[in-house]
């Protein structure tokens, strides 16, 4: 399901996240920060939990290689991860708790 609303603020992402809890998959915008902080009203800071987006993150590192060379560390780092999502999903053949066990397996420091 889609919404389109005409604002980009904390009070709107509250409008579409309703009365979920849990967590929210999402880019690094700062209105799901600030509905994330709150701490009065219906929604309070603790009941939504902030997942970024990798592409986002990979996005954020990109554009600073050229003025900071060290972020093509980090920029290993997520190929890596991409790397063992992708090794995961092959061996998993299509079994989500496959999946997450052989990504834990691959990705998890020991």
């Amino acid at each position: 399901m889609y919404r389109l609303l005409g604002t980009r603020s904390a009070d709107g992402a509250a409008l579409v996240l309703g009365a979920y809890r849990g967590i929210v998959l999402c880019d690094g915008y700062a209105a799901y920060r600030a509905l994330a902080k709150r701490g009065a009203g219906d929604r309070a800071g603790p009941t939504i939990t902030l997942a970024h987006c990798w592409a986002h993150v990979l996005r954020q590192y990109v554009e600073a290689e050229p003025a900071y060379p060290p972020a093509a560390e980090v920029l290993a780092l997520i190929g890596q991860l991409y790397a063992a999502d992708a090794a995961a999903q092959a061996t998993a053949a299509g079994d989500p708790a496959r999946f997450l066990a052989e990504r834990r397996a691959r990705v998890i420091p020991r």
